[in-house]
């Protein structure tokens, strides 16, 4: 940065942070820049605390929060604007930590000391910390840090853009937010997805500040930390669209938080199979009974030799195969009754671990049972009349029938028909509508998104996959990492901050 010009002294008290504003930008109301200064020095002490410990963060966030839309990320950019401003040499700001529970926050407290060529960007943030917007809250913030910048360059040449873009982009890890900001536009479609996405990355903003946050990590350097934080973070987004993107470009999000997910029900092909084979020996028996008792030298190919054993053969045909629908209806009902009251299944049932839906239970069963009774009426139909045309072809005169044609066959157009009909019984069509009938028993899936959390303390296995996120598409065995892990001295558990600080695979 330039130094600041010999006649400019630095920024010791409140009132010199008014005159920059009054010098560097519009003309602002007093009471308005009061206000916005006063949040800047609330954000900031409560931003000393350690956020490590969720009772100070959810303290924190309750105290600096401008609405309950109000993201956790602004904790972290604050805390860096913090750690900038107060944990660097030289201290621009001086003031007793928020360490202690019964510790107040006094504003009188705070010392400036804040030379010319950070005064721009100071008073940048101080304006877009208050400016809060609930639409796109992260990237509107730097919009505004940006808009306010340009307007200070006007008046001054203390900072330049170049300078800006360092400390915007490196000091309050512009890319990082506004990508997160992006994941939760375009992965969430309410507050609670949106929740379970900043839970995923949670411990990966905390990296951000982690190491001038904690004295043990002092030796260490934030700049890996963050490069690393931000290649994990495009990491996830990727993962994210490889997850959720479909065959028409669209986002499909279901698979990515918990849901219902149907259960695999094993054996009903089987099932529909087995009733295929029991009902196929009908067709046979009607087949043998015409071709036994009809004389094919006959006019029409169809005279019963004797039609009362032909009709009674055909009632006893027709008699046996509504019984067996019937036994093959109970097959269906005790199959599906044998899934729900498995012991495995039922203890699930009563735990919770899966759902069963009555009413879907009921519409598919009777879909099978159904294409049953379809099957049984069409048989009996095409029998009846077929033994009707037989009836009037045994007629002692059969040309009287003027419906009887001689250029028919008779016979094959009945074994086409009865094929047909066996054919149609779980057939393609039904199988189409079978299919895509809604499921009945149901486990909640936790979702895409839990496999893909990154935890505050890690050990050999999601070091591994850190690492494999890390190096990218480049391959390195497991092996050949692991040994890398040991001549760096990396030792497990490790906290991921110190992790992401220590690892530099090329």
């Amino acid at each position: 940065m330039k130094a600041a010009n010999k006649n400019t002294i630095p920024i010791t008290s409140e009132s010199d942070i008014l005159c920059a504003f009054r010098n560097l930008t519009s003309s602002y109301d007093e009471r308005t820049l009061h206000k916005w200064i006063n949040f800047f020095k609330k954000c900031m002490y409560y931003a000393s605390s350690d956020y490590s410990n969720p009772m100070f963060l959810s303290l924190t966030y309750n105290a600096v929060k401008k609405s309950e839309q109000y993201p956790y990320e602004f904790l972290y950019i604050h805390k860096l604007m913090y750690q900038f401003l107060c944990l660097r040499t030289p201290c621009f700001l001086q003031f007793p930590p928020y360490t202690d529970l019964a510790s107040e926050y006094d504003r009188t407290a705070i010392k400036w000391n804040v030379p010319a060529p950070i005064t721009p960007f100071l008073i940048c943030y101080i304006k877009a910390a208050s400016k809060f917007k609930k639409n796109a809250p992260v990237t509107s913030f730097f919009h505004e840090l940006d808009e306010t910048f340009t307007k200070t360059e006007k008046f001054q040449n203390d900072l330049t853009q170049t300078e800006y873009r360092i400390l915007t982009d490196e000091i309050l890890c512009r890319k990082y937010f506004c990508t997160t900001e992006e994941i939760y536009n375009t992965f969430s479609k309410n507050d609670s997805q949106k929740e379970a996405l900043r839970h995923c990355i949670f411990h990966l903003t905390e990296t951000l500040t982690a190491i001038l946050q904690n004295s043990r990590l002092k030796n260490y350097s934030a700049a890996p930390v963050v490069s690393n934080a931000y290649i994990l973070l495009n990491t996830f987004r990727e993962k994210l669209y490889e997850q959720t993107c479909s065959e028409n470009k669209k986002l499909d999000l279901t698979t990515l938080y918990p849901h219902k997910k149907p259960w695999t029900i094993i054996g009903e092909n089987e099932l529909m199979q087995s009733i295929k084979h029991s009902l196929s020996s009908f067709s046979a028996k009607i087949f043998s009974l015409a071709e036994e008792t009809l004389d094919d030298h006959s006019i029409y190919h169809i005279s019963a030799k004797d039609y009362e054993t032909f009709f009674n053969g055909c009632t006893k045909i027709i008699n046996d195969i509504e019984q067996q629908i019937e036994k093959e209806k109970e097959k269906i009902t005790t199959f599906y009754l044998n899934i729900t009251n498995a012991p495995a299944v039922s203890h699930a049932l009563s735990n919770g671990q899966l759902e069963l839906d009555q009413e879907n239970l009921n519409y598919r069963c009777c879909l099978l049972t159904d294409a049953l009774t379809t099957f049984a009426n069409s048989f009996s139909q095409t029998i009846l009349t077929f033994k009707n045309n037989v009836r009037k072809a045994s007629h002692a005169f059969p040309e009287q029938y003027t419906s009887l044609k001689t250029d028919r066959d008779y016979f094959s157009e009945f074994k086409h028909s009865v094929k047909t009909i066996e054919k149609r019984l779980y057939g393609e069509i039904f199988m189409t509508a079978f299919e895509h009938s809604k499921p009945f028993l149901f486990y909640n899936d936790r979702g895409f998104i839990n496999t893909l959390t990154y935890p505050a303390v890690l050990f050999p296995a999601e070091c591994l996959r850190i690492t494999h996120e890390l190096i990218g598409k480049y391959f390195l065995s497991e092996d050949y990492i692991l040994q890398y892990f040991h001549d760096k001295g990396i030792r497990f558990p490790i906290s991921l901050a110190e992790f992401l600080s220590r690892v530099d695979i090329k």
